[in-house]
């Protein structure tokens, strides 16, 4: 499949039932912003009394139980999203005739194989390298944190000793001189030294270029796994009988070969919507929320309201763009 081809269906699909897919997207998110506005200040002022007694426990606890709370609700607004536009998406381009809680509903019903999906999305592209850095970084601390700087226990430094001599000075000192003195004294060598006896013993190896060439190539590592299983949600969410582990399997097979052609694709789609959505913003958004609002507070609402309507047109062209992109190389390569 051509990039025009794959622009052309995308918007074709779009338009055949505008209504149907940003009603997906918009209930989707509704379930996060209802979270927002209620769950989440609620949970807000349950730590308030907790603060003003100290309960360090229960301000931990009402922190991590929201965090839960966030994280579950943002796994239900993706699976909702992405499975309920997919399944819609396939029930527009078959023909067949589909509603917004149809496709919810199908979506609802697959959230637990979402999330293992996600995790084995997660494990191949990314939780290696999380497990690989927690054993390189020690290594490469002690391999390349020098002590050059270090300096003999009850040794000060030059500046230091400056220092202390201008503190000792300033006694009696009141007003704009003691003001001066003050901006005067380089705190940054103040705070290096660490009272020991040694000096600017900071680890080095962050900035070592070594470790600059491994962080970099790790960084290619997962980017370049992360397009590989880009297709797997699609792939399991338009066939959910195929499983997660074959979806994910599929997607890698499917980009062989393809992952040049398809950072292309997402280059120039990205710039497509965001040239024109700037423009849209700029151009018609702005003077409407300017129109509708009479101080700052109400152009701030009112941009963030029509912000989210353009959302719900985006998004799902953003879905479609991937999931037309996926059923045109399956058929290109003859993957079934």
């Amino acid at each position: 499949m051509k990039l025009g081809t794959a622009l052309g269906d995308s918007f074709k699909t779009y338009f055949k039932k505008p209504l149907l897919f940003s009603g997906i997207y918009v209930a989707a998110m509704l379930v996060l912003i209802i979270f927002n506005i209620i769950i989440l200040p609620t949970g807000a002022l349950m730590v308030v009394p907790a603060v003003m007694l100290g309960d360090v426990g229960a301000i931990l606890s009402v922190a991590g139980l929201l965090f839960l709370l966030y994280i579950a609700v943002a796994i239900v607004t993706g699976a909702l999203s992405l499975g309920g536009m997919i399944k819609a998406s396939s029930e527009v381009v078959s023909g067949h005739k589909t509603t917004i809680m149809d496709c919810l509903k199908f979506a609802f019903g697959l959230i637990k194989d979402y999330i293992i999906l996600g995790l084995r999305v997660f494990w191949y592209s990314l939780a290696w390298v999380l497990i690989l850095a927690m054993i390189l970084l020690p290594l490469l601390g002690n391999a390349f944190s020098g002590t050059a700087n270090a300096q003999a226990p009850g040794e000060m430094p030059a500046e230091f000793m400056e220092m202390m001599e201008e503190l000792e000075s300033m006694e009696g000192m009141q007003g704009m001189e003691a003001l001066g003195a003050l901006e005067d004294m380089d705190f940054d060598a103040m705070g290096s030294y660490d009272y020991t006896g040694t000096y600017d013993m900071t680890p080095t190896f962050m900035t070592n270029p070594i470790f600059g060439l491994i962080f970099l190539a790790l960084f290619i590592v997962v980017i370049y796994r992360s397009l590989q299983v880009i297709f797997a949600f699609y792939i399991f969410y338009d066939d959910p009988k195929i499983g997660t582990k074959a979806a994910l399997e599929k997607s890698i097979k499917l980009m062989k070969g393809n992952m040049w052609r398809l950072i292309g694709y997402l280059i120039v789609f990205g710039l497509i919507i965001g040239v024109a959505s700037g423009i849209i913003t700029s151009v018609l958004l702005d003077p409407i929320a300017q129109a509708l609002s009479s101080d700052i507070n109400g152009f701030l609402m009112w941009q963030m309201i029509l912000g989210f309507v353009l959302a719900a047109v985006v998004g799902p062209l953003t879905i479609l763009y991937y999931y037309v992109t996926y059923k045109g190389w399956t058929k290109e390569h003859g993957h079934h």
